[in-house]
């Protein structure tokens, strides 16, 4: 297979409020994965995917009194892997869980110790919008239930599951390096449980029917497509959403609601949000 080629967008901020920002506006751009830099905020897009004009217009558009200085360049994933592997941190969840690639050594102790090689794949935990689903499945009873991952990424939120005592899950993504990377990561966790699909919500089974909807995305897919995870999701069910700000609970906690479902409990880390309903 071809490695694939991504766009590499470099990024100056001047404070951790218009970094968060700039996420959440490359997030509408297509971009998919993010880090902090000491200066600002590196974001990569798959290169097919990459609309520079679209780009450059959002950026004018929400920072057109503070212009935001960027610059773009190609990379290639042996680069990407190389880099990442220099300066990936481990992640600790208080004593619950521990998340780290299969070049490191996991610390005793952990309740739970994921192994993750994210190589391009968004969702390697250590953004805050990670965090919240664990901590949500974390207070939930996961044993025997089945399980959604929407939007999968590296997959590490079924992963966790399964770990949790999950007894079937199906894990769904856009992005055909997240399936393969997904593919990788699952077999590195001896995952048996974790069925793996290509595309968007429309790849859901028909029929499928599950415990814990899992849709860490963003507030314009969440919205997009929520009407379609609602029929999956039986009375009882569990639905966590994560991926969007805090000010995005006020638009999005009603519109759930409004698909005959509860609200149980929110999560905030960092001006980031979740929310965890209950389907009626």
């Amino acid at each position: 297979m071809e490695k694939p080629h991504f766009i590499h967008l470099s990024a100056t901020v001047s404070d951790t409020e218009m970094g968060e920002t700039l996420i959440g506006i490359l997030g509408e751009a297509g971009f998919t994965t993010f880090e902090e830099t000491n200066t600002g905020i590196s974001a990569y897009i798959a290169e097919n995917e990459f609309n520079a004009d679209l780009t450059a217009d959002l950026m004018a558009l929400y920072f057109a009194e503070n212009p935001i200085s960027y610059t773009t360049e190609v990379v290639i994933s042996e680069n990407w892997n190389e880099e990442w592997e220099k300066n990936y941190p481990n992640l600790y969840i208080e004593n619950f869980c521990q998340v780290l690639p299969s070049f490191r050594t996991p610390l005793e102790g952990f309740e739970h110790t994921i192994i993750i090689d994210p190589k391009m794949s968004f969702g390697t935990g250590h953004h805050d919008t990670t965090q919240m689903v664990m901590l949500h499945l974390k207070d939930m009873d996961v044993q025997g239930k089945k399980v959604m991952d929407m939007g999968c990424g590296t997959s590490l939120l079924a992963i966790l599951a399964e770990k949790l005592g999950a007894s079937e899950l199906d894990c769904i993504d856009i992005d055909p390096w997240c399936v393969e990377n997904s593919t990788e990561n699952v077999a590195l966790n001896h995952c048996k449980n974790i069925t793996l699909l290509l595309g968007g919500a429309e790849v859901i089974p028909a029929e499928a029917q599950y415990d814990i909807f899992l849709a860490n995305i963003n507030r314009n897919i969440l919205m997009a497509d929520g009407a379609l995870y609602a029929p999956h999701i039986p009375s009882g069910g569990q639905l966590v959403l994560s991926g969007f700000y805090e000010e995005d609970i006020l638009i999005l906690r009603p519109f759930f609601e409004s698909l005959n479902m509860t609200f149980v409990s929110q999560k905030v880390q960092n001006k980031w949000a979740s929310l965890r309903f209950e389907m009626q």
